[in-house]
């Protein structure tokens, strides 16, 4: 019996959406190249007052990449989670080649970042990658034990002109761990602040995380308007930092990462990947961070009160210059930050603050920090790195796994979890799963590809590690643009 004209038109209708439905969801499944489904743990509201997810105290899960079957070039193998993103591939193409600059001499550099690089051999590379995403044009290092190791791995950058290398030479007998940061901070003072127009010291364990306004782009754009010298992509680092021209300085918080069971870290494994747990937000909570200065171009405008705060120079306005990542204007006693009482934003630019990156790290760190009075692992030693790493179930249970971990140096406070550990921690994966995250493990896997099909070990332009040392290539060494020597 025929269906009245009413129901027919009804089920046509019908399976015209299902087709729809169908037919998108098959392009959408084409452009994420096979990426499983990726989940977020927490909203990005800085209370962590909505929901969730549980937090899991077993193995870390795989990242991402894990399961995407391999592409057959690059940048084709880049996981692209939308085709929104696909606008940002030449500058992903061009990180990885080490051509963003086009001519180091002409570009005016906008965001610098100071760091010391001293014993972070290993995690140069995603760090550097993660910040050149996020739209920090140039990398001031300054290397307190100067190796050759290290102008080996910098040397495509030196030659690009991303990084300048300060290796500072100290006299016998100066305890360096003492008197280094300071160092530091006078000298990216003296020889940055007049070179760009923002400049920021944080260390390689910390990350900066942007969260710009919905209505903006999360991935950097071409700027085809952009005037001989200045750069050619728009990010969204730039974009924020725009709306904060009256400042000089802008504090950033931390956001503590917290260790949940990584005992060593893999030569492919990425410390944004593999840390998934945080300190849970609170509104209104004070911390010290790191802090922006915004020097225009020039000096003598604004210092670093240490490593944590900033201050107005002598002869400068000390009104309105201290403004949070929204640009509220701070107002902090004598017009130093940070000052009790003023609390910092926990979204817009922060510092994700990976402590502990992984246990061994930490054990290693005690040892080559033990002359620097401030650091906390010189302070609480091997137990202060066992405290604060988290076991995982499979350490605990069953008791033979319990108690091999016992008997392990530090084992009483390896087998101990914190008080209240679900009042304190969040799980966390948007670092790994954001552009930025997604992109930095793109460029790392080409890296390790064309090293592999070289036959080398480490990455393809240290090439092979040699153990007499070749004197043609370390006179090229010293040739190398971009180093700077400092006898201090």
């Amino acid at each position: 019996m025929p269906l009245p004209s009413n129901k027919r038109l009804a089920l046509v209708a019908a399976i015209t959406l299902v087709l729809v439905v169908f037919l998108v969801g098959s392009q959408h499944s084409a452009v994420v190249s096979g990426l499983p489904a990726l989940t977020s743990f927490t909203t990005s509201k800085a209370d962590d007052s909505h929901s969730e997810a549980p937090l899991s105290f077993n193995a870390p899960p795989p990242p991402p990449h894990s399961s995407r079957p391999a592409a057959p070039s690059f940048p084709d193998s880049l996981p692209l989670l939308h085709p929104s993103e696909r606008v940002a591939i030449p500058l992903v193409e061009a990180i990885a080649n080490f051509t963003v600059l086009p001519s180091p001499d002409q570009v005016r550099i906008n965001v610098t970042v100071c760091a010391v690089p001293t014993h972070e051999i290993s995690y140069l590379p995603e760090w550097i990658v993660w910040h050149r995403l996020l739209g920090v044009e140039r990398f001031v290092l300054f290397d307190n034990f100067p190796t050759r190791q290290m102008r080996k791995l910098l040397r495509p950058w030196l030659v690009e002109g991303s990084v300048i290398l300060y290796e500072m030479e100290y006299h016998e007998g100066v305890n360096v761990g003492a008197v280094y940061q300071q160092h530091l901070l006078r000298l990216c003072e003296r020889h940055v602040l007049p070179a760009t127009n923002w400049a920021i010291h944080h260390d390689l364990d910390e990350f900066l995380v942007v969260d710009p306004p919905g209505w903006s782009s999360h991935v950097p754009t071409p700027n085809p308007e952009a005037e001989v010298g200045l750069s050619a992509w728009r990010y969204p680092l730039h974009g924020m930092l725009e709306q904060l021209e009256k400042a000089k300085c802008v504090p950033v918080t931390r956001v503590m990462f917290q260790n949940v069971g990584v005992r060593e870290l893999m030569m492919d494994e990425m410390v944004t990947e593999v840390h998934t747990t945080r300190e849970r937000k609170q509104p209104n909570r004070y911390t010290y961070g790191k802090t922006f200065l915004h020097s225009n171009y020039e000096a003598k405008v604004a210092a670093w009160h240490g490593p944590h705060a900033c201050k107005p120079i002598d002869g400068h306005s000390t009104e309105n210059i201290i403004h949070d990542a929204y640009g509220n204007v701070l107002k902090p006693k004598h017009n130093v930050y940070p000052s009790e009482g003023v609390p910092l934003p926990q979204e817009g630019i922060s510092l994700n603050h990976y402590g502990q990156r992984s246990l061994q790290d930490c054990y290693n760190k005690v040892e080559v920090l033990l002359d620097t009075p401030t650091d906390w692992r010189s302070i609480d030693g091997l137990d202060g790195c066992a405290r604060n790493y988290i076991p995982l179930d499979s350490e605990l249970s069953p008791p033979s796994a319990l108690e091999a971990l016992l008997a392990e140096p530090q084992g009483k406070e390896l087998a101990t979890r914190p008080e209240g550990w679900t009042r304190v921690f969040v799980g966390d994966t948007r670092a790994r799963e954001s552009w930025v995250g997604r992109m930095t493990r793109g460029v790392l896997d080409e890296w390790r590809r064309r090293a592999r099909e070289k036959g080398l070990r480490g990455w393809e332009w240290e090439g092979e590690v040699i153990a007499e040392e070749d004197e043609a290539e370390e006179e090229e060494e010293e040739d190398l643009i971009g180093i700077v020597r400092v006898s201090v």
